[in-house]
């Protein structure tokens, strides 16, 4: 009787603890199907508790990300030079207003699958929850910057063409 190598014995002894090895559908793997088979309802269930603002997030989360990916590509393709910082700050605040229609679509589409009914008063939100805390923030330590005198506040005039933009395209 010839036997099996020693380096066989020691694997043969690791791999069996394993249960795909030992029979084909072992109570380990239907435990885990089976685990699946009770929270599959769960998972594509629409949120209980506040919907509109995950899709607003969302929707948000798709502007800047599309905001993110056009400023790389134009970028990237030589029409925007990093060089020459106020065009791209300016680039960047152009994308991010023209991106604002996919996030109200985004916004919109998935509130729209978690069964909601008020997807205008969600893609409001979009235009105004996010951006608005954003603005207010910068403008109130701009104002701050004004009160000291700094050189580094944004003059008004710019702030009042961030909100023309703001309001006018969306």
């Amino acid at each position: 009787m010839r036997r099996a190598p020693r380096c066989a014995i020691a694997l043969r002894d690791c791999v069996a603890p394993y249960p795909l090895c030992v029979a084909p559908y072992p109570p380990l793997l239907t435990q885990v199907y089976g685990s699946w088979k009770l929270v599959h309802a769960d998972v594509f269930r629409p949120p209980t508790s506040y919907p509109m603002l995950l899709a607003v997030a969302c929707g948000t989360g798709m502007q800047v990300l599309l905001c993110s990916l056009a400023s790389i590509f134009f970028s990237a393709i030589g029409f925007i030079s990093p060089a020459y910082r106020g065009g791209l700050i300016m680039a960047l605040l152009m994308f991010y207003c023209l991106c604002g229609a996919a996030a109200g679509y985004t916004t919109a589409r998935l509130y729209k699958s978690f069964k909601g009914k008020l997807w205008q008063r969600a893609t409001a939100l979009t235009a105004v929850m996010y951006p608005g805390m954003f603005f207010a923030t910068f403008f109130f330590l701009n104002l701050i910057n004004w009160y000291e005198g700094s050189t580094d506040a944004v003059p008004f005039f710019s702030m009042l063409v961030v909100v023309v933009l703001w309001f006018g395209i969306r």
